[in-house]
C-alpha cells in the first residue's frame, strides 16, 4: 500500500484532484445524514492521506484509509495463523484504487 500511495502521490494532477474531492451528497450535509458509497469513502479517506502527508512533512500511518479500504474489500484485510496482517500483492491494491477513482 505504502509504495502505490508513494506513486500516486507523485502524479501532480491525480493528487490536485483528490485533493479537491468532494462527496457527491455532501452538499446535502445540513439537511440530516449523509450517506456516501464505498468509493466516495475511500477517495475521501485518500484526499486526507495526502493533507495528512503535506501538512506533516513525516511519516505517518493511513490508518482511515486503511480501515476503509479493509471495509469495503475484506480481502486486503485478511490475516495469516499468527492474526497478522497477510502481505498484499501492491498491483491488486494499485488496481483496486484506480477503479475506485475512476
Amino acid at each position: 500500500m505504502n509504495a502505490t500511495l508513494q506513486c500516486l502521490k507523485g502524479v501532480p494532477e491525480l493528487r490536485d484532484a483528490v485533493k479537491q474531492f468532494i462527496p457527491a451528497n455532501f452538499a446535502r450535509a445540513n439537511q440530516g445524514a449523509v450517506m456516501i458509497d464505498g468509493t466516495q469513502m475511500i477517495t475521501n479517506a485518500l484526499k486526507s492521506t495526502f493533507q495528512q502527508l503535506d501538512n506533516t512533512g513525516e511519516p505517518c500511518m493511513p490508518l482511515t484509509l486503511l480501515a476503509t479500504i479493509h471495509r469495503e474489500y475484506p480481502r486486503f484485510s485478511e490475516k495469516d495463523d499468527h492474526g497478522h496482517l497477510m502481505q498484499q500483492d501492491a498491483n491488486e491494491f494499485w488496481v483496486q484504487l484506480m477503479q475506485v477513482l475512476q
